[in-house]
């Protein structure tokens, strides 16, 4: 998780870890960072996190090794690849992130070769992209005007793009089922951000499947 910590007079976002139980929490850097870390998410294996590094004046792509907290830019070879949001495929071999205007979704190699172009928005952020498990679609959202996402796939077996979701309030935070046939994400059709499941071939299905008061974000399938 990210938790803010101080280092003197100066703060920084860090990584922050505990065990599914909440016990031995700690931080995995043993000294403050001296940039902001932000998106962390797991590699398959569970060795390392990959992240989003703010230094300044731009966002990059970072990985860090769990074990001894090393942190890694991802290179091409000068400078480091601009963007937020990565997430790896199941494989651990590709990353997909969010481009440094949030107009575009890119993907790269695990080791930071084979930059590409998957999306490009003519109107609209992009944002928070994520792998179907056998990888060969990636899901995001985009929005055209402010307070109206819509949930969007992207085939990279034929490059066609299809919007699911056609709400005019904000659909966002898609994540996969494991068998790849659902798509859960955060709605606030309702009123209230809820936690809505669909067919990921055609947006149809829809269930709601949280009934509250307070906002409900960020869902996550079980492995």
């Amino acid at each position: 998780m990210v938790r803010y910590r101080w280092d003197g007079n100066i703060g920084h976002d860090d990584i922050y870890m505990v065990n599914a139980d909440g016990t031995n929490g700690h931080w995995v850097r043993s000294e403050p960072s001296p940039w902001h870390l932000f998106d962390p998410t797991w590699s398959p294996d569970g060795s390392r996190l990959v992240l989003t590094v703010w230094w300044s004046p731009n966002w990059y792509l970072a990985t860090m090794d769990v074990a001894n907290a090393n942190i890694q830019i991802i290179s091409p070879g000068t400078g480091g690849f601009v963007g937020s949001r990565p997430a790896y495929n199941k494989a651990d071999t590709k990353m997909v992130y969010v481009g440094p205007n949030y107009r575009t979704v890119e993907q790269i190699n695990a080791d930071g070769s084979g930059h590409k172009v998957l999306y490009t928005s003519a109107s609209g952020a992009v944002d928070h992209p994520t792998f179907s498990p056998d990888g060969t679609k990636i899901a995001f959202e985009k929005g055209s005007i402010p307070g109206n996402t819509d949930i969007f796939v992207k085939n990279l077996s034929d490059g066609t793009a299809k919007r699911l979701t056609w709400s005019t309030a904000a659909d966002r935070n898609a994540t996969w089922s494991r068998d790849g046939s659902k798509i859960a994400f955060s709605s606030e059709r309702s009123g209230t951000a809820q936690i809505w499941t669909m067919n990921s071939a055609t947006g149809g299905s829809l269930l709601r499947i949280t009934h509250t008061t307070t906002p409900e974000r960020y869902p996550s399938w079980s492995p």
